[in-house]
């Protein structure tokens, strides 16, 4: 059986240089997500505190000029009322829309018939 220290441990550079990104290979992109999310981290709370205090993004449309305004929000849940109840409130549709599609298949499928054996579902 090979062993697993051929020497190769010692030609890889060292893991900090792996996170920051000075590895030639492909774990540059790696490190900067570490970093990118490191910062993140940072801005955190900055960012909640701003979300708190409701600006507002306007997208314009380039075809056809019509505007659309969005809330700014920070999308941290865990920290912010009003991200979370939007969150929650994303959530609710969601299953509103999924519940209404699997009732609207079933009395597609007859499934709701009350004189069917096991129908009478609403």
């Amino acid at each position: 059986m090979a062993s697993h220290s051929s020497g190769h441990a010692s030609s890889r550079a060292p893991r900090w240089r792996q996170v920051v990104g000075h590895h030639r290979t492909g774990r540059a992109r790696i490190g900067k997500w570490y970093l990118d999310r490191a910062r993140g981290q940072l801005y955190r709370r900055e960012n909640v505190e701003s979300c708190q205090k409701g600006g507002t993004l306007v997208i314009t449309c380039q075809a056809c000029g019509r505007k659309h305004e969005r809330a700014l929000r920070c999308g941290v849940g865990l920290l912010c009322r009003s991200c979370r109840g939007k969150q929650a409130e994303q959530r609710r549709m969601r299953l509103q829309r999924s519940r209404d599609a699997v009732l609207r298949m079933g009395r597609k499928r007859g499934l709701a018939r009350r004189r069917r054996p096991g129908g009478g579902v609403d």
